[in-house]
């Protein structure tokens, strides 16, 4: 069976309407946003920028700033989030329950390799789980944003030396509780001073 070929990011919308109606969200389709589903009081705005290359930190601060009647974001672009986007998410608790980053990796307009990526930091909802399925029925399988040293889920930065860590790659200072890479992997604990 050949599979479609997704060329812009809202060729998806149609089946993650129909995805979400049935699990009884009811969906509202905005002129700002790509879909917001809503169920009682609780409100998901999916978004997405459908050019290729880079979001960056200024770039996610300002896309997250445009919804902030919402309860969870999810950000879906057909290029990829910089290293500093990734950060500012787990940089905050908020922001990690808040915030699902989904990006297709393309590089270029004339990419033809996906390299699709996910940052979903807190418990992933069940909108978030129907829209892998429907993405996995175009043909892509997302993967996690992986740690630097294992290639697990990442799940927090190194504030010292700024590299993604898994559960098992970071230890919290004792004194002030930022999340240093774990002195196995680095010396980031031992050169950590406290503010």
């Amino acid at each position: 069976m050949e599979r479609a070929r997704i060329y812009r990011v809202s060729d998806v919308k149609p089946d993650l309407e129909r995805a979400y109606r049935e699990l009884g969200w009811r969906v509202a389709v905005k002129t700002t946003a790509m879909l917001e589903v809503k169920r009682r009081d609780k409100v998901c705005v999916i978004d997405v920028k459908e050019h290729t290359g880079p979001v960056y930190k200024r770039d996610l601060e300002q896309w997250i700033r445009n919804y902030p009647h919402a309860d969870w974001l999810i950000l879906i672009t057909m290029g990829f989030f910089a290293p500093d986007s990734y950060r500012f998410v787990l940089a905050s608790e908020e922001r990690v329950r808040k915030v699902a980053l989904v990006s297709l990796g393309l590089r270029d307009y004339f990419d033809q390799d996906f390299r699709p990526m996910k940052l979903v930091a807190s418990k992933p909802s069940e909108l978030f789980r129907e829209l892998e399925n429907v993405i996995g029925k175009w043909g892509l399988r997302l993967r996690s944003v992986p740690c630097n040293y294992c290639n697990r889920m990442a799940i927090i930065f190194c504030r010292e030396c700024d590299v993604m860590l898994c559960r098992d790659h970071f230890i919290p200072c004792p004194v002030c509780h930022v999340k240093l890479c774990h002195p196995d992997v680095n010396r980031c604990f031992f050169a950590h001073e406290c503010r």
